[in-house]
């Protein structure tokens, strides 16, 4: 039977050398490191898109609390009524689509699927109710004056 030594450890131990920091000063604080770098066509286009239908949702839930008649005449109380409750139904997927982006995409395309993210989540959020205001035609008291 061989004895093991007490003082010598069964799994091997690394040892991490840290690196000095550096002395130039200029160096170290560089802004060349956190300068950012130029979109794409069609990140431009997509934060285009989602600026565009975030000011249309955000209008429109801004209308039925102010003005309600004006939404009944273009037929868009039943959109503002589901759409509060659409978004909040679609955002855990959202989330996850923002969550999961540098696990799932190359690098270069982190920002690309971000905005894409965003942008199917206010279109599927907008889509879903405009389909479910469609669909259920309730009679409310606000459009029948």
């Amino acid at each position: 039977m061989t004895r093991i030594d007490e003082r010598t450890p069964l799994l091997p131990i690394n040892v991490v050398e840290k690196e000095p920091l550096p002395t130039d000063d200029r160096s170290y604080f560089s802004w060349e490191i956190w300068e950012p770098k130029k979109l794409s066509r069609q990140e431009y286009a997509l934060i285009a898109s989602i600026s565009a239908l975030a000011g249309f949702i955000a209008s429109i839930l801004n209308l039925s609390m102010k003005n309600p008649l004006l939404l009944c005449r273009f037929g868009l109380y039943q959109l503002a009524h589901l759409l509060p409750a659409c978004l909040y139904i679609a955002l855990p997927n959202c989330v996850v689509f923002l969550i999961a982006a540098p696990f799932v995409v190359q690098s270069s395309q982190v920002r690309l699927y971000r905005c894409g993210g965003v942008f199917c989540y206010l279109l599927v959020s907008f889509c879903a109710a405009w389909a479910f205001g469609t669909s259920v035609r309730t009679g409310n008291s606000v459009c029948r004056r």
